[in-house]
């Protein structure tokens, strides 16, 4: 009788995860076995433990975990997909490099580069790379990588996505890097009542306007005008 008191007092209470996504108990078997589901569009079920409910341990593969954009999605046997093995990390890397403030300080080569809407889940990158060129020599092979300039050559806004992207080696990939750094690091003048200051690259420029990144081209910042040498 107490166990059956129980199983119907814990259905359908409400909890959140560590991520903040709801969920409700559908199934009470007993406190090792049971079921949530999670209250969003997917409706994502999950078995587990009570103490895993009660402090917030259920997954939920569409939480945005990396960087506030990409989660993992599910596979093709309706379960979480695993994070592992060298396309996750090619594809948590890609996320990284557009999306995270801290990285685009680093490297504002990224600033404009951003991962289409499909990729932001990794089970659909990780269908999707099977059919890109160079699929096969970045499996069995070090030294290959994922690419977005190749096919997006002059323009400024680039994007990752399966119609965009190609593996090659990381060797032609670096010299393409190389000739953007250098093209991000030209020398910067700012110019305010007649006076100007010089700087050797836009970081360093949008360092002293106390901006994260210097964005446009012949612009005013904070009543400075914006040349470039």
């Amino acid at each position: 009788i107490l166990v059956k008191k129980v199983m119907k007092e814990r259905v359908g209470q409400r909890f959140s995860n560590t991520f903040g996504s709801l969920y409700e108990v559908i199934d009470y078997e007993r406190a090792t076995k049971v079921t949530v589901r999670f209250l969003d569009e997917h409706g994502f079920t999950v078995t587990t433990t009570w103490y895993c409910v009660i402090n917030g341990y259920p997954r939920n593969p569409y939480d945005k975990t990396i960087a506030g954009v990409g989660y993992l999605g599910v596979d093709k046997d309706g379960n979480i997909q695993k994070a592992e093995g060298k396309a996750y990390r090619c594809w948590a890397d890609m996320i990284y490099r557009c999306y995270d403030e801290k990285h685009l300080l680093k490297e504002p080569t990224y600033k404009n580069c951003t991962v289409c809407d499909r990729w932001h889940c990794f089970a659909n990158f990780l269908e999707d790379i099977k059919t890109m060129q160079g699929y096969d020599n970045w499996v069995k092979n070090k030294g290959w990588e994922i690419d977005k300039d190749l096919l997006q050559k002059g323009l400024k806004y680039k994007i990752y996505s399966p119609q965009t992207c190609v593996f090659i080696p990381t060797c032609e990939n670096t010299k393409e890097s190389s000739e953007r750094v250098n093209n991000m690091s030209k020398k910067v003048c700012l110019e305010k009542d007649g006076a100007r200051y010089y700087f050797s690259s836009k970081t360093k420029a949008a360092k002293f306007l106390g901006v994260s990144r210097i964005q446009d081209y012949h612009t005013i910042i904070n009543g400075y005008k914006i040349l470039y040498e």
